[in-house]
């Protein structure tokens, strides 16, 4: 089994030397259980599987990475198993969350909290980290497929999707609606507070210059009014 994960860095273009573009580095490892401990890197145009492909060759086996749609089919053609990670899904329930105390995005942490701690308890060798995950990490995993379902299900019945609409779930048998500790994307929520700010902030220039402006426009009407009354007066006398 391999990890495999990209990057993408900003490049001069070749052939003029200027003008950034985007370019992605790949890396590659064994898993932590290997006795090989080893990063390979691979510079590529882009982040497809066909960069994937043609690196690993005849290699044949299970690949560890997020699950990209570009990676999908070129890497079933040619004979390796994609593996997903856990991280990559598990940071979409984090975010949901960190912006708005989804109790749905709550509960889903809380099972693949548990998950995680099933890892970190079952590390006695190949066969036993086999027979940990069949026992204890198989039904927590069943269980929480038939729980995604049905919060997808009332998503779906929703006639305008809200935040009301997808997140107001009751506690399910996945998880008792606690966070687990130790696995906090901070990157994810400060993203989620940047843009709360952003908004905010851009809320009060635009109440800012609609009170700006309609000020001015009463001090123009006042100036107005104000001279043509000195202008009817003098007309009068």
């Amino acid at each position: 089994m391999l990890h495999a994960d990209e990057t993408p860095i900003q490049v001069l273009r070749p052939e003029t030397g200027t003008k950034p573009h985007r370019t992605y580095l790949w890396a590659y490892a064994p898993s932590a259980f290997d006795t090989l401990k080893a990063v390979v890197y691979d510079f590529t145009p882009g982040r497809s599987g066909e960069h994937a492909r043609a690196f690993l060759g005849k290699w044949r086996g299970k690949l560890l990475m997020d699950d990209y749609v570009g990676d999908r089919k070129v890497l079933a053609a040619a004979g390796v198993t994609e593996i997903c990670c856990w991280a990559h899904a598990r940071r979409k329930f984090y975010d949901l969350h960190a912006a708005c105390g989804s109790p749905v995005a709550e509960q889903a942490l809380a099972c693949i909290g548990e998950l995680y701690a099933i890892e970190r308890d079952g590390k006695a060798g190949c066969r036993g980290r086999c027979r940990v995950r069949q026992q204890r990490a198989k039904p927590l995993l069943e269980k929480l497929l038939v729980w995604m379902q049905v919060q997808r299900a009332r998503c779906a019945k929703a006639a305008v999707p809200t935040n009301d609409a997808c997140t107001k779930g009751g506690a399910g048998e996945c998880g008792k609606g606690r966070r687990p500790a130790g696995f906090g994307n901070e990157r994810g929520a400060s993203r989620a507070r940047a843009e709360q700010g952003g908004i905010a902030r851009r809320q009060a220039v635009v109440g800012g210059t609609a009170l700006k402006n309609r000020n001015s426009s009463m001090r123009f009407r006042r100036r107005q009014s104000a001279r043509n009354e000195k202008g009817l007066t003098r007309f009068s006398t």
